[in-house]
């Protein structure tokens, strides 16, 4: 599960660095699996029918998870860099979260992200959440479970600590739900990110300063 910290970007800057397949702009674009999706909390019925799919092109919204296969090759586990390249996000950040229905158990599922160049604290009480349930939920392909942190209490892997680029779930229990980051949530720690194999850091931002103003090169 994947998010972006940088603005401007699409799927197109995520393909450039790893292997990806079954949409347009994709490597292999007519393999029958696709490998990137995003999510769409509003299609009713189980939370499986919410996957959507992308091209090169779908933005990378700020705060938006996104599912993603990847490897070196189509059978690689060899470790790889992931890479963006702009400003990056900062200041107060809405992720992108819903209550569509009503009508259905899975109704409430939202696939959001970090939206920061840093790890952030769910425990923070700079976050502003409103109708939505105190828990993170993050797939672990290592383990074939999720790793969780619900109400303090974290399981097979999960904590408070979210990393700079991963997805993950949350879910919505009423309508107008309101799930917003600040500057505040970020705090200076390093949390394995979640995925299989080793845990290389997804972004390397190296600061430098053009006319006052710091960007990531």
């Amino acid at each position: 599960f994947l998010s972006s910290p940088v603005q401007g970007q699409t799927v197109a800057n995520w393909n450039d660095d790893f292997l990806t397949a079954g949409f347009p702009g994709s490597d292999h674009p007519a393999f029958p699996f696709e490998s990137i999706k995003g999510y769409d909390e509003s299609v009713a019925g189980s939370a499986d029918n919410g996957y959507t799919s992308v091209t090169t092109a779908t933005s990378l919204t700020a705060g938006e998870g996104f599912w993603v296969w990847s490897g070196d090759a189509a059978a690689g586990t060899a470790a790889f860099t992931i890479d963006l390249f702009g400003t990056i996000n900062s200041g107060s950040i809405s992720l992108p979260v819903s209550f569509s229905n009503g009508t259905h158990a899975d109704d409430g599922w939202c696939m959001v992200g970090n939206p920061y160049p840093c790890t952030i604290d769910w425990d923070d009480t700079d976050w502003t959440k409103t109708n939505i349930d105190d828990a993170v939920y993050i797939w672990s392909t290592q383990t074939s479970s999720y790793a969780s942190y619900i109400s303090g209490v974290g399981n097979n892997g999960g904590s408070n600590e979210i990393a700079s680029g991963q997805g993950f779930w949350i879910k919505a229990n009423a309508t107008s739900p309101v799930l917003t980051a600040t500057e505040g949530v970020k705090i200076n720690q390093s949390p394995t990110f979640l995925k299989a194999g080793s845990t290389n850091n997804v972004f390397r931002l190296n600061m430098t300063s053009q006319n006052g103003t710091l960007k990531d090169q």
